[in-house]
């Protein structure tokens, strides 16, 4: 029985690091399309106030 649970947790955890793992990829990949869309943005901003 306790190796049974020891094996289940072991799962577990890997199963939890893994997961970590891939929302951090995916939080990476959400911030840089922001900061590209943001930077985009103020860009348009500034070409249609004549500044470039």
């Amino acid at each position: 029985m306790t190796e049974r649970i020891a094996n289940t947790e072991t799962k577990l955890t890997a199963m939890i690091a893994n997961n970590k793992a891939e929302i951090l990829k995916w939080m990476f990949i959400f911030w840089i399309g922001n900061v590209l869309t943001i930077v985009g943005g103020i860009l348009g901003v500034l070409k249609i106030a004549g500044v470039f």
